[in-house]
């Protein structure tokens, strides 16, 4: 109990730090290489069969987190894999890097249709709760809850 107690602090304390982070950026211009509109429900973004389009801008208001997503990105299209040190998750039961899509927040698509990878590489104190989920049509998800809301950013 005491670990989950502290497991939810510690995720509202991410979520407070990211929005104030947020807000405090909104205020800045800009740069030309980042889109600042708001992002587009999961079911209204763009769908491309080119397998050789251009990395998406990302907005996720901050620069660094941008960047590793779009890293994080660029591996899985190259490779199938996440860079080194990244985690590539799925349920403990499960086959490694499968999302599931239990919860069904996702559009609904066949088993193993999608997988999944965290965002950064694994740290001390655990792997965070940002994730980046793939499906089979070149669609990317991002969450930073842990699978509570998603943005599809590609």
């Amino acid at each position: 109990m005491k670990k989950a107690l502290a497991a939810g602090f510690a995720a509202l304390a991410s979520l407070l730090l990211l929005a104030v982070h947020h807000s405090a950026r909104l205020a800045e211009p800009a740069p030309a290489s980042v889109s600042r509109a708001a992002p587009r429900p999961a079911d209204t973004a763009p769908r491309t069969n080119d397998r050789r389009e251009a990395p998406p801008a990302i907005a996720l208001g901050d620069p660094e987190l941008e960047r590793q997503v779009a890293i994080v990105i660029e591996s899985m299209d190259r490779t199938g894999r996440p860079p080194a040190g990244v985690a590539q998750g799925g349920r403990r039961s499960g086959r490694r890097g499968v999302f599931e899509n239990a919860e069904g927040r996702l559009p609904v698509q066949p088993g193993g249709y999608y997988t999944e990878t965290d965002v950064w590489p694994r740290a001390e104190g655990g792997r965070g709760a940002r994730r980046l989920i793939f499906g089979r049509g070149r669609e990317v998800y991002y969450t930073a809850d842990h699978y509570r809301t998603f943005m599809r950013i590609r």
